[in-house]
């Protein structure tokens, strides 16, 4: 973009207001996915704040009737945060809210949401709340709160529902190289490697 444009994410959040005001009254999706504003360095998010603040306000009728899911797909990764153990942990532990509609605050809904707020969540799992919204919750007007296999339609678990069993990096989808669970490693000489039984692999 020129020196006389706008940021890019200007761009897109203009057309996303332009989107959710048209079709007034038709339920609708949108996908936004800002890459330029934070991918390559840290510090170019937190000037957006206010303009994301601006947007939302103005917004809020559109979005007191709406699922919100605001994410990132991964954490930091540049400026040598990838070096040290917290910049590795943040990498791989990305941002994430989800805001219900206006009317399912309050409801079991709303309390089943609360309880994940500090459990351990996968991309999968908003795959599966995602189809979960559109093809089941609708039956029992978003009031079903208990757990549902969302298997073989996604990998995970609807945010929505109750879950099942522990949650770490042995029972979800999640490979080692993304494992946030700090388990206890030891490093693997020579020696112990040759005492390893691979017969079973």
């Amino acid at each position: 973009l020129g020196a006389t444009c706008g940021e890019s994410h200007l761009y897109m959040l203009q057309f996303l207001e332009m989107f959710m005001n048209a079709y007034t009254g038709i339920p609708k999706i949108s996908l936004v996915w800002l890459t330029r504003l934070a991918h390559d360095a840290m510090n170019t998010l937190y000037h957006a704040d206010d303009q994301f603040l601006k947007f939302f306000k103005k917004n809020r009728k559109n979005f007191e009737h709406s699922f919100l899911f605001f994410f990132g797909d991964h954490g930091p990764r540049f400026s040598g945060i990838q070096d040290v153990r917290l910049g590795r942990y943040e990498n791989r532990n990305p941002f994430f809210l989800m805001a219900l509609p206006k009317i399912m605050q309050n409801t079991a809904i709303h309390e089943e949401l609360l309880t994940k707020s500090m459990q351990l969540m996968t991309h999968f799992d908003i795959h599966a709340t995602l189809n979960d919204i559109l093809h089941y919750q609708p039956h029992s007007k978003y009031s079903d709160t208990t757990e549902r296999r969302m298997l073989p339609i996604s990998k995970g678990s609807s945010l929505l529902r109750k879950w099942r069993g522990p949650r770490n990096c042995q029972t979800l989808p999640i490979p080692f190289d993304y494992c946030i669970c700090q388990y206890e490693k030891k490093n693997v000489t020579y020696v112990i490697r040759n005492q390893i039984d691979f017969t079973h692999l």
